[in-house]
């Protein structure tokens, strides 16, 4: 994924930096707090009970023999994984947007100051096509019965009927 966007590191990088521990305490955090939306996927969990935690125990998506950095082949990745990333991403920031938390401008700057994105979520969703976005959503939201995959009222809205240029436009009913 990061050689797809263009990250600083992947996902797997960034959960065994963190630890993958304190990551699914983190979600379960946040699962309490909004939602069953926002369960940790089996695969945490069992690296959790497995006590594979990533670099600080030597074992977690990687393995480190002396507790330094991992190569990651550039061909680790795949477009269909980013994208599906970047739709849960796009949606969540959808969501940030109509329950009035934040803006899409703060949301691209945290992303690009915070997490070493090379453009905001806005210029990513623009690139890739709010509808394919919301496709996605959809498909992963079928095929999984999850409701974390399921589209925002705001993400249809953008899918719909918005230009990349004007995405922040509000639409009729507040959606």
């Amino acid at each position: 994924m990061k050689f797809e966007l263009g990250l600083p590191m992947g996902c797997f990088e960034l959960l065994d930096q963190i630890g993958i521990d304190v990551a699914v305490d983190l979600i379960r955090y946040t699962e309490q707090a909004i939602g069953a939306g926002y369960e940790p996927c089996p695969t945490l969990v069992e690296k959790v009970s497995n006590e594979a935690y990533g670099q600080k125990s030597g074992e977690g998506f990687y393995h480190y023999d002396d507790g330094g950095k991992v190569e990651v082949p550039a061909d680790a990745g795949t477009d269909e994984i980013a994208s599906r990333l970047v739709a849960v991403a796009v949606n969540e920031a959808a969501k940030l947007v109509v329950n009035d938390v934040s803006t899409l401008d703060n949301i691209d700057e945290a992303v690009i100051l915070g997490a070493g994105f090379p453009d905001g979520l806005t210029a990513l969703a623009a690139e890739r096509g709010f509808d394919r976005i919301y496709e996605t959503l959809q498909k992963l939201a079928e095929e999984t019965h999850k409701s974390r995959y399921e589209p925002s009222p705001r993400l249809a809205y953008w899918a719909r009927d918005v230009s990349s240029e004007s995405v922040e436009a509000e639409p009729d009913g507040g959606v």
